[in-house]
């Protein structure tokens, strides 16, 4: 599995994460949505040392793999159009991940922070679901 494709997975895993869900960082290329099936998610992030600091760092360079990805692919305007396609697809999850983490104003802060560049990467703004008292709202 290449780069382009293991920053499409997870973009893609990104945009299904619900309110209240967290990431798995630790697993290996990809991210993976913690289902809490047979244990607490708690638990099993503190077993694997995975906290939410991992998350943003993680975000961090997804985001910035799909800035090098579209820097150096500009005359591919099908891979182009792709990316910033899934780049909005994947904003609902953040803003979700956002809603998670509500009470730790650092990491919104970093949330807001990768929200803007994902939305410059993508061409697109704010949603109507968007980041409610972010910095970016006035």
């Amino acid at each position: 599995m290449d780069q382009k494709d293991r920053l499409f997975i997870n973009l893609k895993i990104l945009s299904n994460v619900q309110p209240y869900q967290k990431l798995n960082t630790m697993v290996g290329a990809c991210i993976v949505i913690e289902d809490g099936y047979w244990m607490s998610p708690s638990v099993t992030r503190w077993l694997r040392a995975d906290n939410r600091n991992n998350t943003v760092k993680r975000l961090s360079e997804l985001v910035e793999e799909a800035d090098s990805i579209l820097t150096k692919n500009v005359s591919d305007t099908h891979m182009v159009e792709r990316l910033r396609t899934q780049l909005q697809c994947s904003r609902k999850g953040m803003v979700n991940l956002r809603q998670t983490y509500e009470a730790d104003t650092t990491i919104l802060a970093h949330f807001d922070v990768l929200l803007e560049k994902m939305d410059r990467l993508s061409g697109g703004g704010p949603d109507t679901e968007s980041m409610s008292g972010s910095a970016t709202e006035e």
